[in-house]
């Protein structure tokens, strides 16, 4: 001992995480090697990494070599000394100790149950409890219910070798439980005698000679076949001086509930013996099944006994008992059938949900002597299973009749054992199921010109279910008239018709009018019947819309590009009803009677809605929404109209403005709002009281187009460079001009020595704008002064247009909610979000501001080289109605770099399109209030793609891709790297030969259609990492990488057959543990096309 807590886990990297880690596997030592020769303990050995000698572990598989089983190093096993995980070194040795001395054990001894034939090997059965057979050992108590280890170790005075061979060793026990001796009302007796008892035991071939299986219980073939003895094995109830009125039993519990009610009995054997027969030869067993010790079936029966405790038992004394189960359900019937056995029913159970069984022994009062003896129970079983096929079945058939009517039938039906895969029983019901779909054109009875469309469509379903058994019950239905009185069904009818146009007309009355109207009505009905409840619904919906586009040539042109529209783009116009009702009778719970009504008032609704966009001026957008939900069932007449009460309102507006003759700039701005309201009734007031609700946002952008004024400012330096003077011809020279143009640019490049082709994007040195009312002007020379200024233009234009886009947005959303009184409805200041409500339950109010700012900009480094440069600024403000926070967030540097001159690098044009791609990002992230909490992330990115170009017919293609991403928080001290690397390579080649290919040792076979196939190739991983901050180090990696080799094959056998194959290899290896995953699947398929 070395006073220390040894385990393999943390020897890698100091970190303990529970789990098995790459090179972890290496003992208690924490030394990895081979066994040295001799063997030496590290813990006592002065040289430092020496293994420990016989840590090592090996077994092969079906060897009886056992030497090194128990070794440590290599077991792919997380080994400690910590057994109990508590983390402490536990010195404390309290145990129990069952001593054998094997020098003096034989058939006679107590603990010996049998001996084979050569009296070597030895069957022990050890009574843990009884304490004539442990003594405690250590300091402190030891309770049974508290064991979790268990050792062995042998002592010998014998200095020569000793080998024991121990086949087994089990720790066995019953889950039968043992019931208190009762009366037969099922009470504690009051004349109990101290010898009076009994428990539950086993027994079987294996260890007691003079037991015998029941007949059929052992198959005799079997054993010939593999000359091995079956074990089988019976519980009894051995009983001690059971005095008459007594009731006793053992007991086993299942967790999950058995369904029964898929067989049709139960049997099982009992065998009983006593000690004396004079006194009592007959004894009543019991056999119970339920849910609990109220809800259960009972089964009594007198059986007999033989006086043969002592003697072997006999095979033809087990007494066979059959139940059948439809004694037991017949039970809950009026007309109970009449039988010789004796069954009781307590409480309310069912063979569907059974819990508990139960056997035990009965010996009822009118007894006078005592028993003692034992009832054997065994090969309690399930007998006759439901045998009735189950069958299921489904026809359908749709046919077209022209362009007039598409009509469906389809009829389905299914009996009670069907099941489908996944499932263990069938419904339960006999059901079927039709249905009747029509659809008709009405249109197609009207003239073609006129361009209507109005389908009409009339669906018709009815299906019937008969269950086999009663609702939450076994009982089984058998005739007829009793499966009709509990049937479900349900009728389902509906129509349904819609009108509208599909061409436009040229007459002005039906264009504004008939082709902007579209109609729609719907009626239902559904009526259901089950046992305990019938229900009826119906209902009916119409809709009508009405959408009014104006052209927009209605304006006023203002200025160039600037006009004023004095009609909206669109008016939209929406009216929906709505109707509902159904009319329910149910059973009460427990009667037998008259159905009660349980009907609802009918559900009315109209629903009207109202759109309006409208873009006053150029860019200047505006839309208008108003919608609301009218309650008819509670009437308002006007003008003995019923207009009925406005339950629910929403009223929207959007404005926005985004000017398009602003060429430096880019700006646009939004505002939109959106108001809620809903009527809300109180059963404790008449008051009536409105849940109103604004949601208003503002948006605003305005993006700086530095690299356009960088642009235009160089431009315009470059016509510094020249100058003109009219032509008094007055007619244009082009060509004359075009030259001294192109001769001024050379000179101005060959005298300041300044590249400014290389500063300069692809077409600003195109031919300069000339107007056409300076066709007559002709180029003089250019002076020093403009010179130096075209070229000090020209530097700052390229620094500006360096700047790139810089975009500017800023974003505020504001809502509130109140609970206002009925007559003080917010006026419309509120309803646009102009003004908030001084009056009135605030329920809520929440406010969220976000300021950002980004600017990108693209250099050119090389033809083949750009870098994208970005940097992104954003702070957001969010005051709710509870608590207040702000964040801010940094993205910088965010660098992206791009090489796509691959192509002309890499010989003989192998590829084309290739690209190669880098980048670095950086996000600060701070979120408050006080002190913030600050997230540093970093990502480095980098990808490329190589499509190869090898033959026509092949398409390789290589690419790959990898991150790293790096997090930390400042606040809780988390860091995190995450590694993600993805390498593919792909092939694809089709294929055809109608002339046919030559194989060897095969004819010449004919490929008429494409042959295609793939083959992908991927490598995939993902590994993470963590930092501990309790021992300053970096977790072990976690993640997998995973391999995967597909290939595809498809071919086109003809026009309507398609046929491929698919083989897939993946081998996955987890990061952490080593360990790996292999998975190969393939794949065929067929498809027909009809």
């Amino acid at each position: 001992p070395n006073d220390k807590l040894d385990e393999e886990d943390g020897c890698v990297n100091g970190i303990k995480d529970g789990e098995l880690d790459i090179g972890e596997d290496i003992g208690l030592d924490r030394v990895k090697g081979k066994d040295p020769t001799p063997a030496k303990n590290h813990a006592q050995d002065g040289t430092p990494e020496i293994d420990d000698g016989n840590d090592d572990y090996y077994y092969d598989p079906g060897s009886n070599d056992y030497d090194k089983i128990n070794g440590m190093e290599g077991n792919k096993h997380l080994d400690t000394e910590d057994l109990n995980r508590n983390g402490d070194l536990d010195r404390t040795n309290n145990y129990l100790q069952y001593a054998i001395d094997l020098s003096s054990l034989d058939i006679n001894s107590e603990i010996v149950i049998s001996e084979s034939e050569n009296k070597e090997w030895k069957f022990i059965r050890i009574p843990l409890q009884d304490s004539t057979y442990f003594t405690k050992e250590g300091v402190g108590t030891v309770s049974f219910s508290q064991i979790k280890y268990a050792r062995i170790w042998a002592k010998s005075d014998s200095s020569s070798l000793l080998t024991i061979d121990i086949a087994a060793i089990d720790v066995v026990g019953n889950k039968w439980k043992a019931s208190a001796i009762l009366d037969t009302t099922l009470h504690t007796p009051d004349n109990l005698v101290p010898n009076e008892e009994f428990e539950i035991a086993t027994d079987n071939n294996k260890k007691n000679p003079d037991y015998t299986p029941p007949p059929g219980s052992i198959d005799k073939r079997e054993e010939k076949r593999t000359k091995e003895k079956q074990i089988e094995q019976s519980i009894f109830l051995d009983c001690s001086n059971i005095q008459p009125n007594r009731y006793l039993y053992a007991r086993q519990n299942f967790v999950d509930a058995v369904n029964l009610l898929l067989y049709d009995k139960v049997k099982f054997w009992v065998y009983g013996q006593t000690v004396d027969s004079t006194e009592t030869n007959k004894e009543i067993i019991i056999f119970r099944l339920g849910t609990d010790t109220l809800n259960y079936y009972e089964f009594r029966k007198e059986i007999g006994l033989y006086e043969d405790i002592e003697d072997k038992m006999l095979e033809k004394r087990w007494q066979e008992i059959s139940i059948d189960f439809v004694d037991f359900s017949g039970l809950k019937k009026s007309d109970i059938p009449d039988t010789n056995e004796c069954f009781r029913i307590i409480g309310n159970p069912s063979l569907g949900h059974i819990k508990q069984v139960v056997v035990g022994l009965l010996r009822p009062d009118s007894l006078t002597t005592n028993f003692t003896g034992n009832i054997y129970f065994d090969d309690i079983r399930l007998a006759n299973p439901c045998d009735e096929m189950g069958v299921a079945s489904r026809i359908s058939l749709r046919t077209n009749i022209a362009d007039i009517a598409d009509i469906s039938a389809s009829f389905s039906n299914q009996t009670p054992n069907f099941y489908t895969l996944g499932q263990e029983r069938g419904s339960g019901t006999n059901s079927y199921k039709y249905t009747l779909n029509n659809k008709i054109n009405l249109n197609k009875f009207l003239p073609g010109s006129w361009g209507f469309n109005i389908p009409l469509k009339v669906d018709y379903s009815f299906s019937e279910s008969k269950p086999r058994f009663q609702p939450n019950s076994d009982v089984e239905l058998t005739s007829e008239a009793e499966k009709d009185s509990l049937k479900t069904l349900v009728e389902t009818k509906t129509a349904s018709v819609t009108f509208g146009k599909s061409k436009k007309s040229s007459n002005p009355f039906v264009k504004y009018l008939i082709d902007n109207l579209k109609l729609s009505a719907r009626a239902s009905n559904k009526v259901s019947l089950s046992p305990t409840r019938k229900d009826t619904s119906n209902e009916y919906s119409g809709s009508a819309n009405y959408n009014l586009n104006f052209s927009r040539n209605n304006s006023i042109g203002v200025f160039k590009d600037f006009k004023l529209y004095y009609l909206p783009q669109k008016i939209s116009l929406k009216l929906d009803y709505n109707y509902s009702h159904s009319n329910t009778w149910e059973k009460q719970s427990g009667e037998n009677t008259d159905f009660v009504d349980k009907s609802l008032i009918p559900d009315e609704k109209f629903k009207p809605f109202f759109k309006i966009d409208y873009e006053i001026f150029s860019d200047f957008k505006t839309d208008y929404s108003l919608g609301t939900i009218r309650d008819l069932q509670k009437r308002n007449q006007v003008k003995n109209i019923n207009i009925g009460v406005e339950s629910n309102k929403n009223q929207k507006i959007n404005v926005r403005y985004a000017p398009g003759y602003l060429k430096f700039i880019s700006f646009s701005t939004k505002y939109s709002t959106d108001y809620g309201q809903i009527r809300g009734e109180r059963s404790d007031t008449p008051l009536i009281e409105y849940q109103v609700s604004n949601n208003r946002s503002f948006d605003a952008g305005l993006t700086l187009k530095f690299d356009k004024w960088g642009k235009d400012l160089m431009k315009a330096a470059r016509l510094l460079s020249y100058s003109e003077k009219e032509d008094d011809g007055g007619e244009k020279n082009n060509e004359k001009i075009e030259e001294k143009e192109e001769g001024a640019k050379n000179n101005l490049l060959d005298e300041t020595e300044i590249k400014i082709g290389e500063i300069e994007d692809e077409g600003e040195l195109d031919s300069l704008e000339i107007h056409e009312q300076e066709a007559e002007k002709e180029v003089k020379k250019i002076t020093p002064f403009n010179r130096i200024a075209s070229i000090s233009g020209q530097v700052i234009g390229f620094g500006i247009k360096s700047l790139g886009s810089t975009k500017l947005s800023y974003s505020n959303k504001y809502n509130t909610k109140y609970d206002v009184p009925g007559d003080s409805l917010p006026d419309f200041n509120y309803q646009i979000g102009i003004t908030g409500l001084n009056y009135g339950d605030l329920k809520s109010i929440n406010q969220t501001d976000n300021i950002s700012i980004s600017t990108s900009n693209r250099f050119n480094i090389l033809p083949t080289l750009n870098a994208d440069v970005k940097v992104n600024y954003k702070q957001t403000f969010a005051n709710k109605y509870t608590s207040k926070s702000n964040s801010n967030s940094l993205t910088f540097p965010d660098v992206a770099l791009t090489y796509s001159g691959l192509d002309n690098i890499i010989p003989w044009d192998l590829v084309s399109n290739s690209s190669v791609s880098g980048g670095v990002n950086r996000n600060v992230t701070r979120t408050g209030p006080t002190p913030p909490s600050k997230t540093d992330k970093i990502t480095i990115t980098s990808s490329f793609s190589l499509p190869i170009n090898i033959l026509k017919t092949l398409s390789p293609k290589l690419s790959g891709s990898y991150s790293h991403t790096y997090d930390k928080n400042s606040n809780t001290k988390i860091e995190n790297k995450n590694d993600k690397l993805n390498l593919s390579a792909g092939i694809k080649y089709s294929f055809q030969s109608e002339k046919g290919v030559k194989f060897p040792l095969f004819n010449r076979i004919k490929i008429k259609n494409k042959l295609d196939t793939n083959l992908d190739i991927s490598y995939d991983s993902k590994v993470s990492q963590d930092y501990v901050l309790s021992s300053k180090k970096w977790n072990v990696p976690t993640g997998t990488n995973t391999l995967t080799i597909e290939s595809r094959a498809s071919y086109s056998f003809s026009r309507d057959i398609n046929g491929g194959l698919t083989a897939q290899y993946k081998d996955t290896k987890d990061v952490k543990s080593g360990n790996s995953t292999r998975t190969t699947s393939l794949n065929l398929w067929v498809e027909f096309k009809f």
